[in-house]
């Protein structure tokens, strides 16, 4: 693993730990009474995360489109061409 991803995977852990925080503190707020959420609010909320996956899921898509090279042959040439433009999409620093 690079050390780019590894840096990425850390920033995700402490991103999810403090959505945890806020999680657990928006339970402990309802839990006393003190926060509602308005049902339509809601309904409008979840829509939207729907609506976000459903764009990501396309991107994803379109990422593996992207970093799948084809044309190149079945020559080994071809194939580490290939093998090398796949590499230089799932990382950019990857020479050239």
């Amino acid at each position: 693993m690079t050390s780019a991803a590894g840096a990425g995977f850390q920033s995700a852990k402490a991103g999810l730990q403090a959505v945890s925080a806020q999680t657990q503190w928006i339970n402990q707020q309802v839990s006393a009474g003190k926060l509602a959420l308005d049902p339509e609010v809601a309904e409008k909320a979840a829509k939207h995360c729907e609506d976000k996956a459903d764009e990501l899921t396309g991107l994803l898509r379109e990422f593996n489109g992207i970093s799948a090279v084809s044309g190149l042959g079945s020559w080994p040439d071809g194939q580490q061409l290939s093998a090398r433009f796949k590499s230089k999409a799932q990382d950019g620093s990857a020479g050239a």
